[in-house]
């Protein structure tokens, strides 16, 4: 694995991101804080959702990677668990309920606060993964409450996939509320 290969994924997934924003920039802030039916998101809250991953993982990465030694090389159990993960937030029918940890507080001012906080965590998580070392990238650095520990790779896999299904509900959201 290749440092170049995980920062052409985060590239890629900036790209969406910035996309989404721009988008979204057009909308006034009180159809992005609309609730469809009272137990579901809000757009900002999905936002703020989908950003509290990433700065979770973020986070989990940093502390481990304090301590190279202790992480473990990747293997086929961990490809399977990657594998079942990103197909089943691929899925439309399945839900999993969110971690407290993740769940939003709306605890941004706006949709640019939001942006920027996001920016800093994209920029941090790739800082992170060019600070390691390239004999580790393979090795268990982040863990899914679900499915355990997983590399890089399948961490930044797991964003995008978590980002691609949030994403859609962003849209849903808003057709719902307008």
């Amino acid at each position: 694995m290749k440092h170049s290969h995980l920062t052409d994924e985060l590239a890629k997934m900036e790209k969406k991101r910035n996309d989404l924003f721009e988008k979204l920039s057009a909308y006034d802030i009180e159809v992005l804080t609309k609730k469809p039916v009272a137990e579901a998101w809000s757009v900002i809250q999905v936002i703020e959702h989908m950003l509290t991953v990433e700065l979770a993982a973020l986070s989990y990465v940093k502390k481990k990677s304090q301590d190279k030694a202790a992480a473990q090389k990747t293997g086929f159990k961990e490809w399977m668990r990657s594998m079942l993960l990103n197909r089943f937030l691929k899925s439309s029918k399945k839900k999993f309920p969110a971690p407290p940890s993740v769940l939003p507080i709306v605890k941004y001012a706006s949709l640019n606060e939001m942006r920027e906080q996001w920016n800093a965590i994209r920029h941090d998580i790739q800082e992170t993964i060019l600070a390691m070392p390239a004999d580790l990238l393979g090795h268990n650095w982040f863990k899914h409450p679900s499915v355990g520990k997983l590399n890089l790779k399948q961490m930044i896999t797991f964003m995008e996939s978590h980002y691609d299904r949030h994403e859609k509900q962003v849209w849903r959201t808003l057709k719902e509320v307008s």
